[in-house]
């Protein structure tokens, strides 16, 4: 349980990363690279783009490397062709890189 009481699952894996089940809209795997958290946010919280997911990658040293914001079908942004907005961080936290991917992993533009 966590500190609210909530149920929490851990989930382990012989290969040396595991994942953690927060609750129903969250998702921390931890690797030995860092960890990745995912985050499904409710209706109402999409926002103007309705971005059906986020996954934040982060290092070893717990560093920003990239942000997926992944779009859902509906989004005025998927009917453009774009599935997800990949951001990438430097070791400042400053963003450096913006790319939209389709569904095949193809960059489309808009690129930043």
């Amino acid at each position: 349980y966590d500190s609210h009481g909530n149920r929490r699952k851990i989930e382990i894996y012989t290969s040396g990363s595991h994942s953690q089940k927060l609750d129903l809209d969250m998702i921390i795997h931890y690797k030995s690279t860092g960890r990745v958290l995912e985050v499904y946010p409710s209706d109402k919280e999409t926002g103007r783009e309705k971005i059906s997911k986020l996954v934040s990658h982060y290092s070893e040293n717990d560093k920003l490397q990239k942000r997926e914001y992944y779009f859902a079908k509906d989004s005025p942004v998927s009917k453009l062709g774009v599935d997800k907005r990949v951001i990438y961080y430097d070791d400042a936290g400053g963003a450096t890189r913006v790319e939209h991917i389709d569904k095949s992993g193809k960059r489309v533009i808009p690129q930043q």
